[in-house]
């Protein structure tokens, strides 16, 4: 069976092999299954988690979220979910069982983690949070904590330190394991050590390393697994999924994360930019359109005795590609401003890097009448789900431009090797990051300077894309220019990659 299908229709299993439960919560299961294999209408299983959802919570699961509840209350074995982004998991799935778990087994307990407390507060706990007038006023809900009419308690943490995890102990014990990739393997040895009634990990895919990768692989035996791709979910649109792909590529780790819930094998070397892209791009220069707009400048401001850049780019083209070395930071300064009026870059196109030396040479530039619109790599991303920071999306941005060969590049060796030698890497929450530049030292890689530089620019350009246009055709002032201010609260307008910029 291709495993991102959904998972077929429960079968019967044998004799559960968790002999602490009494002979009544045994008959349970085999009657969960019963019931299952009856296909009865989900609103007629009285006491199930899909009656639950359905009824009490007035939720709709999609069939492939039924069969997750059915395994799960099952309990036959531990349950595994790799889920597409945005697929309903939290709301439809751990929700439900929850509640359901609290309300039907009198002083039973539920732990809830995730690989962060925010995730743990903000998502599945916001939404027990708001189910409060469907339960009644005898149920108390805190804020990560609850406890039912009969005694059932739930309660939702996170933590680092496997020996908070080895105190749970309960007849019926159900833990969740949200984003499950990021949680480290020692806090599944003690999970395990606690021996739950009933297991449930969730979490969107990431790197093959880890025990939720092993509930996929050599471990999956061990599991129910339920593989579940955007396909599977009809509120997330064809156009939706297409446009994901078309924008980065089928096999982008991020679309083959968020989208087909594929793991990404990590034993390999996985470039940014692989530079087969590169290469066939720089050979179809000549034949790649030009779409000119107002120029656009990034500068790469230079830590010892690296490089400062200039990278000047046209709409999809870079026109210039400026690099020096200098150590007096005032007189690199210098150097930038008089190459930037030589060059006619408009005052609003102007982008830095604002880290380390780069604030105090900012500072200067905007004295000498610069409008610098100051970038921190290591702020957040305009897409915190995927991206670890800013900088990760600039270069991840470029490098699918570059393999749809939409930009022209220029044929420049040492930019080639510094754009095709960074390696992509992963957060422990599964964000796609780039490899840190003291990493590439040590393996005997320079600091790539003119790639940050370049790589910035022509993401920065494309996402102006949509107002370059404006530049060229009639929203123009009387004297058929736009000024500085004028160009600056379109582009704000049209994008919120600029916001703090």
């Amino acid at each position: 069976m291709d495993d991102t299908e959904p998972s077929p229709e429960p079968k019967k299993r044998g004799r559960p092999p968790n002999m602490r439960d009494k002979p009544a919560d045994r008959e349970r299961r085999r009657n969960i299954l019963k019931l299952a294999e009856q296909a009865i209408p989900p609103e007629r299983l009285i006491g199930t988690p899909i009656w639950f959802a359905r009824q009490v919570l007035k939720l709709e699961p999609y069939p492939w979220q039924e069969k997750v509840l059915w395994d799960v209350a099952a309990g036959n074995k531990a349950v595994a979910v790799c889920a597409a982004n945005g697929s309903g998991k939290t709301q439809n799935v751990a929700l439900p069982l929850v509640l359901w778990h609290a309300a039907v087994y009198p002083n039973s307990q539920c732990v809830t983690t995730a690989g962060v407390y925010r995730q743990v507060k903000e998502q599945l706990w916001g939404n027990i949070r708001s189910q409060r007038d469907k339960l009644g006023e005898s149920w108390n809900i805190n804020l990560t904590d609850l406890e039912s009419p009969i005694g059932g308690r739930a309660i939702g943490f996170s933590t680092d330190d496997p020996g908070k995890f080895e105190g749970w102990h309960n007849r019926n014990l159900l833990m969740i394991i949200d984003e499950a990739k990021s949680v480290p393997d020692e806090i599944f040895h003690a999970i395990e050590r606690c021996q739950p009634t009933r297991l449930l990990l969730m979490s969107s895919a990431g790197s093959l390393d880890g025990e939720f990768a092993a509930a996929f692989t050599h471990r999956k035996q061990f599991f129910s697994s339920h593989r579940i791709t955007s396909y599977d979910c009809p509120h997330l649109t064809d156009e939706w999924i297409q446009g994901m792909i078309d924008k980065w590529g089928r096999n982008h780790p991020l679309v083959r994360s968020m989208i087909f819930s594929e793991f990404s094998d990590t034993g390999g070397i996985d470039y940014v930019i692989p530079k087969s892209h590169w290469l066939s791009c720089v050979e179809q220069r000549d034949s790649i359109p030009h779409k000119p707009t107002q120029l656009l400048a990034f500068i790469d401001w230079a830590a010892g005795g690296d490089e400062n850049v200039i990278s000047v780019v046209s709409g999809n083209k870079v026109e210039h590609v400026l690099a020096w070395t200098e150590s007096d930071t005032m007189s690199a300064a210098g150097k930038a401003a008089a190459e930037l009026k030589r060059l006619g870059v408009p005052n609003s196109r102007i982008f830095a890097d604002d880290g380390g030396l780069g604030r105090p040479i900012n500072d200067y530039l905007q004295q000498c009448g610069f409008s610098v619109r100051r970038v921190l790599n290591n702020s957040p991303s305009g897409q915190p789900n995927h991206f670890a920071n800013f900088g990760a999306e600039l270069w991840f941005t470029a490098s699918r431009l570059i393999e749809k060969q939409e930009v022209i590049l220029p044929d420049d060796d040492i930019l080639m090797e510094q754009a095709t030698n960074r390696r992509t890497v992963y957060t422990a929450a599964g964000k796609l990051a780039l490899e840190k530049k003291k990493d590439m030292r040590d393996r005997g890689v320079t600091s790539p300077d003119r790639a940050d530089a370049v790589l910035a620019s022509l993401a920065l350009a494309s996402v102006m894309g949509a107002t370059s246009e404006m530049f060229l055709d009639n929203a123009l002032d009387g004297n058929g220019t736009l000024s500085d201010s004028q160009i600056a609260a379109i582009e704000n307008e049209q994008s919120g990659w600029f916001a703090g910029l």
